[in-house]
């Protein structure tokens, strides 16, 4: 009953295929661009076995599979994160060292799982731009904790200390002091990503209140003026989902210059390309839209 129609799949298609014409055609001239839209499946697709034994599919597909399809019968560049996220869920190597590939308590990606998404996106941004190339995971130090439930426990009103989960997160070995704190932009070591590390509660810190003086991670923010002279990096619109909040910090620090979106907001405002693109180029390198199933 949820699966989309042809029609819809259509719309979703020429919409996508519009927005490519006009960003690559009427905008960017001769600057290379590039449109990437990254599918993250829920952790049900990724561990069906969570889900009650007389759960069944009668359609044998699923809207996740649909619009991947349909992606992928546009010019716009789809990361598919299903087939990595699902061999990392089988290997026994990543479940000793970083855990499963979703929080247990969390409707979010972990941080190994976050890393992997992450990871996937630059990987096809350093084809053309080489500086831009994923942190390896030595470059981050990973600790197991012992933290408060998250958003699945706090649905249900329960005290989060009361049910708990170990989980493995990373800590950035480098820095993320960049940017610039005046309004509308941010240093990325400002963004508030978690409600209150000191007290166990990972949950992320989903606060939108523009006048909390709080930089809350899942706000609007440019990171701008990272004056990092050395190294050739891009600049993007960067649209994102709930699943994107564990590694949107790691993936600002790879451009030169970037719009975070607001979390939940995912039209594509193409006049923001130019607002938004740096010194000498008509439009940012890359629009990035991160959805989640």
């Amino acid at each position: 009953n949820n699966l989309y129609t042809a029609s819809q799949l259509n719309k979703i298609r020429d919409y996508v295929t519009d927005t490519v014409t006009s960003y690559y055609n009427d905008r960017a001239g001769t600057q290379d661009v590039e449109l990437i839209y990254v599918l993250v499946p829920n952790s049900t697709t990724i561990y069906p076995e969570i889900l009650p034994e007389d759960v069944v599919n009668p359609a044998n597909t699923t809207v996740y599979e649909q619009i991947a399809n349909t992606l992928a019968q546009t010019r716009a560049t789809v990361i598919d994160m299903k087939p990595i996220l699902e061999a990392a869920a089988k290997d026994p190597a990543v479940l000793e060292k970083y855990g499963k590939i979703y929080r247990e308590t969390d409707s979010s990606l972990s941080d190994y799982g976050a890393y992997l998404t992450y990871s996937e996106i630059l990987k096809k941004i350093s084809v053309a731009y080489p500086d831009a190339a994923p942190r390896t995971e030595e470059e981050f130090t990973w600790n197991k904790l012992l933290v408060n439930g998250g958003n699945l426990v706090n649905y249900r009103e329960i005290d989060g200390e009361v049910i708990q989960e170990e989980a493995v997160f990373f800590t950035p070995n480098f820095s993320l002091d960049i940017g610039t704190d005046v309004t509308g932009s941010s240093k990325i070591s400002s963004l508030v990503k978690y409600v209150d590390t000191e007290d166990n509660d990972y949950n992320f810190f989903l606060n939108t209140n523009a006048n909390d003086g709080i930089n809350g991670i899942a706000e609007r923010w440019l990171i701008d003026d990272t004056t990092r002279t050395d190294v050739d990096l891009p600049s993007a619109l960067i649209y994102r989902d709930y699943s994107a909040v564990a590694f949107s910090d790691i993936l600002a620090e790879r451009f030169g210059k970037c719009l975070l979106g607001k979390v939940g907001e995912l039209s594509i405002n193409l006049s923001a390309t130019a607002q938004y693109a740096q010194d000498g180029d008509n439009v940012v390198d890359y629009i990035v839209v991160i959805i989640s199933e």
